[in-house]
């Protein structure tokens, strides 16, 4: 059964690793996206080694501040291999990242994917 809000969808894809990424950035990111397509639909699959559900407390502001648009997000997997089955099903989707020198990096890298990075905050610990 697919879901109406996923039929004529912005389809994106983001691989976290658990750093804070700079949720108003992505969020306008993918707002942009939809309306270059013509849509108010957003379909997110996630690829994370923090596995599901944790991965929704990075996405939490995104997931909050979003109140204009229909946005379904759904766990692809936590490997590199994973994102790779993905990837390779799927033409028309934009790609995004929050760390450029990670496995699913190389692989994106690999698969000759472009992918676009998603600025994240330093997180300074004082000892």
């Amino acid at each position: 059964m697919v879901l109406i809000t996923k039929v004529n969808a912005y389809r994106a894809a983001v691989v976290l690793t658990g750093k804070k990424i700079r949720s108003g950035y992505f969020l306008n990111i993918l707002l942009k996206g939809a309306a270059r397509r013509g849509t108010r639909n957003i379909v997110l699959t996630v690829f994370s080694p923090l596995g599901s559900p944790h991965y929704l407390e990075v996405l939490r502001d995104v997931i909050q501040n979003n109140i204009a648009n229909a946005l379904n997000i759904e766990f692809g997997g936590d490997t590199p291999e994973d994102l790779e089955r993905f990837l390779s099903n799927e033409d028309e989707v934009d790609l995004f990242l929050d760390d450029p020198s990670t496995p699913f990096a190389e692989k994106a890298r690999g698969l000759g994917r472009d992918f676009t990075l998603i600025p994240y905050e330093e997180v300074v610990t004082h000892e």
